[in-house]
């Protein structure tokens, strides 16, 4: 039997809100780690995004968060950069 990544999320007590979402390989190692922090208006200001066996850290913070809004179809089409072809 092929055993599966798991997840693991944790939750603030008092408003539920995400605070740490974890994911582990088939061995049970950690994969990678997201931490959402510094809630505003419904939404994190701070994601940290760490994977250690890659030595990976990103960390964003956002000014402004913006939910539902409308996306071009456009903003999906592929565009390569100069030089390089799709094929």
């Amino acid at each position: 039997m092929r055993r599966r990544r798991a997840n693991r999320s944790s939750l603030e007590r008092e408003g539920l809100r995400p605070t740490r979402l974890r994911s582990y390989d088939e061995r049970g190692e950690l994969f990678a780690e997201t931490t959402l922090q510094a809630w505003r208006d419904g939404a994190p200001r701070r994601i940290v995004i760490t994977r250690p066996e890659q030595g990976y850290v990103a960390e964003f913070s956002l000014d402004k968060v913006e939910t539902n809004k409308a996306i071009p179809e456009r903003a999906f089409e592929p565009r390569p950069a100069a030089g390089y072809a799709t094929v």
